[in-house]
């Protein structure tokens, strides 16, 4: 639904249209009742621009009468007033303020069009003329020109009486015919110009109520929207309420976190330090544990409690089983087995004779090294010393091979455990028969 100028506008339309064709009829009908070259040809015409200089020049109060004579050249209008006289349309400016569908006509009569027709106009003037729309219709008076009036006519018959009788029998009849012509026209314009009034007003009624009707609904839809308006404000008060709260919180929810931090780093603070005292009690524990173990095993060894592996009450039994350890050493050393050499040791080495020799004294060295090292502790090997001894072999197991990592070698553990049954044999051999120089006069051989 438009605004309110817009339905005042379309309701200007509107009438303008409908007299345009209430007019058209109206001028057909005139038309048929004339005959030759002086037909109706339309109507004066005083457009909206001049009856607002009209507005401007006179006060709404006074009026302003226009008659075919004067009303003949519309320029007249905006350089002076025009005087009364009888039988001429009078308005006042406060009609024509207020005619506001467009504008404001008088259909002048058949003399009016004959005297238009003497004047000179230019062909652009009447192309503007005809051009304009009539808007309203007032009745007008048909005045004869002043050589058909009867004192013309009877001084005519007065002076041609004498000769010519049939001159003025003619001219007392042309008469007669003008005038009932002239009835004639004046009473069907009369009829036509009622029922245009008729016509208009009926269409003025209905356009009305048309206008009031649609500026109730309008009105009605503006009372509606602006409900849907003020509750669309009132729900964009609430969100904004609710923002509102939201944003609270968040800066409560973001200090919270902060809290929170804070408090974090303090947990990890607390958490370090107490992981340092964790290893320090470990350590501790550790040391505790080790002194236990070594405690009760300084307790066994000064009661002579070993547990025996081998029970075997023969020296000879001893022997065997030693020399049999022995060979598997040797074998071990023969087949590759003492030292374990990892993947991508010899890159690019697809043949022993490829190895670089670094690799193969490297090898020779570890178990030249660990060889010693076991034989010297057994060599030393006393009662209650038992684990002490396999600590230090295990010692210069796990030295020796840290130092050939990066070659890609280390010492296989059963080659390690072969060196503990063998320390293991020498050991027992020396609690059961306080012998362990014979296992080595043995290995001398």
């Amino acid at each position: 639904m438009g605004s309110y100028d817009t339905l005042l506008t379309n309701f200007t339309e509107d009438i303008k249209r409908e007299n345009e064709r209430l007019v058209a009829s109206c001028y057909g009908g005139c038309r048929s009742e004339l005959s030759g070259p002086q037909e109706f040809s339309g109507a004066f015409i005083i457009t909206n621009e001049r009856a607002v200089f009209l507005n401007k020049k006179y006060k709404p109060e006074e009026f302003i009468t226009f008659d075919y004579k004067e009303i003949k050249n519309i320029r007249l209008l905006e350089e002076r007033k025009v005087g009364f006289e009888a039988g001429a349309y009078s308005i006042t400016l406060r009609d024509i303020k207020y005619a506001k569908a467009g504008d404001i006509a008088a259909e002048l009569s058949n003399q009016l069009q004959q005297i238009q027709m003497e004047e000179e106009t230019t062909a652009e003037e009447k192309e503007e003329f005809s051009q304009q729309v009539p808007f309203a219709y007032v009745p007008f008076t048909y005045n004869d020109k002043w050589w058909y009036s009867t004192w013309f006519i009877t001084v005519l018959g007065i002076l041609a009486v004498p000769t010519l009788f049939l001159s003025g029998v003619a001219a007392i009849i042309l008469a007669n015919v003008q005038k009932n012509k002239r009835l004639t026209i004046t009473h069907h314009y009369q009829e036509m110009n009622e029922e245009l009034n008729k016509r208009f007003q009926e269409k003025i009624f209905q356009m009305e109520n048309e206008f009031a009707d649609k500026k109730k609904l309008y009105e009605r839809d503006m009372a509606q929207r602006a409900g849907e308006a003020a509750a669309l404000d009132r729900t964009i008060e609430s969100k904004n309420q609710e923002m509102t709260k939201l944003w609270d919180q968040q800066n409560s929810f973001g200090d919270q976190l902060e809290s929170l931090q804070v408090s974090k780093r303090h947990l990890e603070e607390e958490h370090e330090q107490l992981g340092m005292k964790v290893m320090e009690l470990a350590e501790t524990a550790s040391i505790a544990e080790g002194y236990r173990k070594l405690k009760e095993e300084v307790n066994l060894q000064d009661v002579h409690a070993f547990e025996r592996a081998f029970d075997f009450k023969e020296a000879d039994e001893y022997r065997t089983l030693y020399h049999s350890w022995k060979q598997q050493q040797r074998d071990m050393i023969v087949e590759d087995r003492a030292v374990m050499v990892h993947e991508g040791a010899f890159a690019g080495a697809e043949e022993e004779d490829e190895i670089p020799a670094s690799h193969i004294n490297m090898k020779k060295m570890m178990l030249r090294a660990f060889n010693e090292e076991c034989e010297l502790t057994i060599t030393t090997l006393v009662k209650g010393q038992f684990e002490t001894a396999t600590n230090r072999i295990h010692k210069a197991f796990d030295q020796i091979n840290m130092l050939a990592l990066p070659f890609g070698m280390e010492l296989s553990m059963d080659y390690l455990d072969a060196k503990i049954a063998e320390l293991n044999i020498c050991y027992e051999m020396l609690e059961a028969t306080g012998e362990k120089d014979i296992l080595l006069k043995e290995k001398a051989k």
